[in-house]
């Protein structure tokens, strides 16, 4: 991450929180970096500006950020750990594989 430079003016509102994402509406004069007090998680969060998917920084040691132009913007930040999506896969594997094992006909 580059040093900070001249200070630009901008504004953020929170448009919706749930406990696996945050919608914000940033307005900001010039390009800037967006520091999101949340710990950096990088295996978990992502985050998505005006629909695209961004890379998100470690700021301030344990904080997130991440880069934003000049103008207004809708940003999406998703908590989606790998190890959520591996225990889903695994759990369905096995649901198939029961399902298979009892279904009516087969042999034992």
């Amino acid at each position: 991450m580059e040093e900070a430079g001249e200070r630009g003016k901008g504004e953020v509102e929170i448009l919706r929180r749930t406990t696996q994402s945050l919608t914000l509406r940033a307005r900001t004069d010039r390009k800037g970096w967006l520091v999101i007090s949340q710990a950096h998680d990088p295996s978990g969060w992502r985050a998505f500006v005006d629909g695209r998917e961004v890379p998100l920084h470690r700021a301030d040691v344990m904080l997130s950020a991440l880069s934003l132009e000049a103008g207004e913007h809708v940003i999406l930040l998703r908590y989606l750990p790998w190890t959520f999506l591996w225990g889903l896969a695994l759990s369905a594997g096995v649901a198939g594989m029961l399902v298979w094992w009892i279904r009516p006909g087969s042999s034992s």
